[in-house]
């Protein structure tokens, strides 16, 4: 039998080409490894070191719609959080403040008042007692016919019918339950939407807690709080008939809110017009639709709205009145929402950065930019390119820092744009 013996050469070269092929093998795993984590790198944005990169001085808030263009350090003041104050956030006399108690248990032994909102007198009835809760049929069940209800219903009946000789105006007091919106409520009660939101000075339709305390008018219509002093019900019905084609009655708006025609009103003076309702931004402000994320490609929140630890300074805490949203610099920076810039300039703090004013005491802030694309009065619609992400005046990286402004205070960008 013949023997196959193999030289130490042949050994040599199969030993050779396995460490080769490994070799290869190694270095297209290395290649794919490599090539995956550049492109997750590019995705987060900026890489940041000890959690600080991609973030500003944004516990500075610039003077809103200061001239010229240009402002210094020393134009910009701090601004503090401002707490949160809603309407039942607190425990409330509702027999004191003169409203009528609608539809919880835990209320029905609260004295039911009715009030005319241009009167200071009052008409109690008897306690409710559990067994006529009225709220879950709205004002259906004050409609209904006395003989079908209780004694203590049919008498708030007479007296709420006896109280609208003097004013058709009168308010009840209705708690949110669990899964009820404004909508149903509204719908409950016989008004239009329009009046709910105004009248509760609802800001986001889509976030009413449970438990919520809503006052509700016997009429349609919305709350006018008087902006210039001296301003009379004459030219605010021509101007909001004007403006929403409706045609208000000036005659029994002066009625219904105590005041005359002509009668010159003081700043902050809330007057009811009945009849008026919502314009459409007012609308799409509320329902959450009005304002757009300024970033529409990939970033990462690096600093979030409230106290932080200071990036310069990791010993201090300082309030930050916006969000850092850290991305590569020249990503484009859009306008959140339809509106006239009102400040395109540069500071030691923000950088080049811009503020556009928008519709109902909103405006909104973009610092730090690389770059500035619009100027001062220019109108710009959603979603118009403003600038580019950048890392001027106080940053440890690229980002954009993002503010929006209610009345000149910051509020949580989260309230008004899904980020």
């Amino acid at each position: 039998m013949k023997k196959y013996t193999f030289s130490k050469e042949i050994c040599y070269s199969k030993r050779l080409k396995a460490r080769t092929h490994l070799k290869y093998a190694l270095t297209c795993s290395l290649s794919v490894l490599f090539s995956a984590g550049l492109v997750v790198g590019l995705t987060l944005g900026v890489v940041h070191n000890n959690n600080y990169t991609g973030q500003g001085g944004a516990n500075f808030a610039p003077l809103i719609d200061m001239k010229p263009e240009y402002i210094d350090l020393a134009s910009l003041m701090s601004e503090e959080p401002i707490a949160p104050v809603g309407f039942g956030e607190e425990e409330i006399d509702l027999v004191a403040s003169g409203l009528e108690v609608h539809g919880d248990s835990d209320l029905a032994s609260t004295d039911v008042t009715s009030v005319d909102a241009a009167s200071t007198n009052t008409v109690e009835s008897e306690p409710v007692s559990e067994s006529t809760e009225i709220a879950d049929s709205g004002e259906k069940a004050l409609e209904d016919s006395a003989t079908s209800e209780p004694a203590e219903v049919a008498k708030l009946n007479v007296e709420k019918e006896r109280y609208q000789e003097d004013s058709d105006l009168y308010y009840t007091v209705y708690k949110l339950k669990n899964g009820e919106t404004a909508s149903l409520v509204a719908s409950m009660f016989k008004i239009s939407l329009d009046t709910i939101l105004s009248v509760n000075g609802v800001t986001n339709a889509t976030r009413m807690a449970t438990g919520t305390y809503l006052r509700i008018p016997s009429l349609n219509g919305i709350l006018y709080e008087v902006s210039k002093e001296g301003e009379t019900l004459e030219n605010i019905v021509k101007s909001e008939n004007k403006l929403k084609k409706i045609n208000l009655d000036t005659p029994y708006l002066a009625k219904i809110n105590n005041v005359g025609v002509n009668e010159a009103l003081s700043v902050g003076h809330t007057l009811f017009l009945c009849g008026d309702k919502l314009t459409n931004d007012q609308r799409a402000e509320i329902s959450g639709t009005s304002f757009k994320k300024p970033l529409k490609s990939s970033y990462y929140i690096s600093s979030p709205f409230g106290w932080r630890v200071n990036p310069f300074d990791a010993s201090k805490r300082s309030y930050h009145n916006g969000l850092d949203m850290a991305c590569p610099t020249g990503t484009p920076i859009y306008s959140t929402a339809a509106g006239t810039v009102v400040t395109a300039g540069y500071t030691s703090v923000y950088g080049n950065y811009v503020i556009i004013k928008h519709t109902s005491g909103y405006k909104s802030l973009y610092g730090h930019m690389s770059q500035i694309n619009v100027k001062y009065g220019q109108y710009v619609d959603q979603g118009t390119i403003i600038g580019k992400v950048g890392s001027t005046g106080q940053s440890t990286g690229p980002h954009l820092h993002f503010t929006i402004y209610k009345n000149d205070k910051a509020i949580s960008p989260y309230e008004k744009v899904s980020l």
